[in-house]
């Protein structure tokens, strides 16, 4: 699954790349975890994985408003869809018995977003000398 966040799934831009890696030590962590069916480490992950993430699409949604991206609201929309339906997986109480379904959540969604939307984010920061890539 490593290969899945390798470094073809990058923004470009170093804060961002940092949080990303972030968030993906976490649902390494929690993949490792469920294989070895440790459910008690895997429910505090699933926590620092909901914590993690709400971090950085605040960050990254604050970024975009202070400065009047113009992909904002598509970028804001796909943070809110993730953020929703992740959500609901949450919410079903089978999850904590089978906790490698947020892995797998993460993997068809992270490149496209990264690719689709964190990258152009990143470029346009950066040509417009906003945060250093």
């Amino acid at each position: 699954m490593v290969g899945v966040w390798g470094a073809g799934v990058r923004a470009g831009m170093s804060f961002m790349d940092a949080e990303h890696g972030q968030l993906i030590g976490v649902l390494i962590a929690l993949e490792e975890r469920a294989v070895l069916g440790d459910l008690v480490a895997c429910a505090g992950l699933l926590g620092e994985v909901r914590r993690t993430l709400d971090a950085h699409v605040a960050h990254e949604n604050d970024l975009m408003s202070e400065h009047d991206y113009p992909g904002a609201r598509a970028h804001v929309a796909q943070h809110a869809l993730f953020s929703h339906r992740l959500g609901v997986l949450y919410e079903d109480p089978a999850l904590v018995w089978d906790p490698y379904r947020v892995v797998e959540f993460f993997q068809g969604w992270w490149a496209l977003h990264v690719l689709d939307h964190d990258r152009p984010l990143a470029r346009w920061l950066a040509n417009k000398g906003l945060v250093p890539a």
